[in-house]
């Protein structure tokens, strides 16, 4: 198993974690909202260390934890955006302010005071 990367329309990205073919393949078909609204392009592959994910880093094999998916969602938030990317524990089409929060924590939501 493996994560992998969705490169979506729009400039928009989609992690999670099986067969990257067939995620593609199923995104395709609008089992998310989030790649319902931004179609699927293609795979961009990526390796579950955050500081090296990039769209051309092989995938590796690896044992997943939503942790680690949730990870790499993070780092490519940092990258292109937090409105651009979704996946892991991040898959609405909009973020709540406690979400921001949390991503931006680490993901330690209990840290984050919203008013």
């Amino acid at each position: 198993m493996s994560i992998y990367v969705l490169e979506l329309e729009h400039g928009c990205y989609f992690v999670g974690c099986g067969d990257a073919d067939k995620a593609l393949e199923e995104h395709r078909e609008g089992v998310e909202p989030w790649t319902t609204i931004h179609r699927p392009v293609r795979v961009a592959t990526a390796t579950v260390t955050p500081a090296t994910v990039t769209p051309v880093t092989p995938v590796t094999p690896m044992t997943v934890t939503p942790a680690a998916v949730d990870a790499v969602v993070r780092e490519w938030m940092r990258r292109v955006g937090m409105d651009r990317v979704r996946g892991g524990s991040w898959c609405g089409v909009r973020l709540t302010d406690a979400e921001r929060c949390a991503i931006r924590q680490g993901g330690e939501r209990q840290w984050c005071v919203v008013g």
